[in-house]
């Protein structure tokens, strides 16, 4: 079994086509393209980013709020039972 895949995968890179060797064509300038993609200016000038920062900073602010009220609200429950462990001692 193992003989006949090692043989399978032999065949099957020896059929495989050569590539052209790109050094037998003549050069024309047509044949290479290069372009450059400034992301950085897409991002600054699409207005969609603009949009989602907008919202990513609404989001953030909207938590911030959450955030604070939850903590204001943990801080006064935890002072009311800190003062109620002061009245446990007169209780027991």
């Amino acid at each position: 079994m193992i003989t006949f895949l090692s043989v399978f995968f032999v065949n099957a890179q020896n059929k495989k086509k050569k590539s052209p060797d790109l050094a037998s064509k003549p050069a024309t300038g047509q044949d290479l393209k290069i372009a450059y993609i400034y992301e950085d200016y897409i991002f600054e000038n699409y207005h969609e980013v603009k949009n989602l920062e907008k919202a990513i900073e609404q989001e953030k602010a909207k938590m911030q709020d959450e955030y604070n009220k939850m903590a204001l609200d943990y801080q006064t429950k935890y002072l009311a039972y800190q003062s109620s462990l002061k009245n446990l001692d007169s209780m027991t």
